[in-house]
C-alpha cells in the first residue's frame, strides 16, 4: 500500500522568500509535506 501525500495550505510557500500567502499564476512555489517522494 502506498501512503498518501499530506500537504497543508500553509506548506505552500513562495520559492524565493519562503513566505506563505496568495499565489500568482506562474509563481515558483515550494511544497512541504510528508510522503511526497519515492519510498526509500
Amino acid at each position: 500500500m502506498v501512503p498518501q501525500a499530506v500537504i497543508s495550505a500553509a506548506a505552500v510557500v513562495n520559492a524565493a522568500s519562503g513566505k506563505a500567502g496568495p499565489i500568482a499564476p506562474g509563481e515558483l512555489v515550494v511544497l512541504y509535506g510528508t510522503n511526497l517522494g519515492p519510498a526509500q
